[in-house]
């Protein structure tokens, strides 16, 4: 069974607006040959609400304007201009219900994108969350096994940040995890990932960097974080476990937890420093 879901995503906009404009062709065609005995008006909304999921409502809007204009003239044709007045109310009220779905069918589409946002967004810290960060690092783990090429992973952890939440508040604690998440966006990359995977542990993935640029980058992404939680008072400092493979592994699950074991290492040799290791 075909994926119509996954279909219309694929499909890209003007292939889409191309089609749809085809299919309003035939449908005026086969009015005008069918006649007033048997209207396919409402077929019109097809290609109207394909039109309207791959572009917008107001492209939307203008396809449901060309429709009902052709809609009109080709009735107006079949009747002659004695049911003009008739035929051209028809055409508005066909018009206004087509508009209503356009603009009912891009609030769906909005909704839409907001969740599926949602679903992939830390909402405290506005990162990747832990499904969307193992989702992207698969995504590279296999571009990386079919073109080579290095990837690194780090694994943060905040040192003392249960203190800091028990003499603060919580609110004080969440104001910190917001600063995390700012410096992490500001030190990194374009193409690295900063997630969240859970309460004070974050997590990035720098793609098609080796261990020596990794760590580098690590180091400097540690001394802002400390930097930032110095300036604000706050005791927090960081554990980092740093795993660098050389050659992707075939389970992200390894991979990551790799770097976890090696941020628990760090914190068991006492804590806020950078344990690193490269993975062949």
């Amino acid at each position: 069974m075909l994926d119509s879901a996954g279909f219309l995503e694929r499909v890209s906009a003007r292939a889409a607006i191309a089609f749809s404009l085809a299919l309003l062709a035939l449908l005026i065609l086969g009015d005008y040959a069918i006649g007033r005995e048997l209207s396919l008006a409402p077929l019109y909304l097809i290609p109207v609400m394909l039109i309207t999921w791959k572009t917008s409502a107001t492209t939307g809007v203008a396809a449901s304007m060309l429709a009902s204009g052709l809609w009109a003239a080709v009735t107006l044709h079949q009747d002659g201009t004695g049911l003009a007045a008739y035929v051209l109310w028809e055409a508005a009220i066909r018009l206004a219900t087509t508009v209503l779905f356009v603009v009912l069918l891009s609030s769906l589409k909005s909704s839409l994108a907001r969740a599926s946002l949602l679903a992939r967004k830390d909402s405290l810290t506005d990162l990747a969350n832990r499904g969307s960060f193992y989702e992207l690092v698969n995504q590279e783990m296999l571009r990386c096994k079919r073109y080579g090429g290095a990837i690194s992973i780090a694994f943060i952890d905040l040192d003392k940040f249960k203190a800091l939440n028990d003499r603060a508040g919580h609110d004080v604690g969440d104001e910190a995890l917001r600063v995390v998440a700012q410096t992490l966006r500001s030190q990194l990359r374009s193409t690295d990932l900063p997630a969240r995977l859970g309460g004070d542990e974050f997590a990035v993935m720098l793609p098609g960097m080796d261990a020596r640029g990794a760590s580098q980058a690590t180091q400097i992404l540690q001394s802002r974080l400390l930097s930032a939680m110095e300036h604000r008072g706050w005791p927090i400092t960081f554990s980092i476990g740093l795993a660098t493979f050389a050659t992707a592994l075939d389970s992200v699950d390894e991979m990551i937890k790799r770097a976890d074991q090696l941020m628990y290492k760090m914190k068991r040799e006492g804590k806020g420093g950078i344990s690193e290791q490269v993975f062949a």
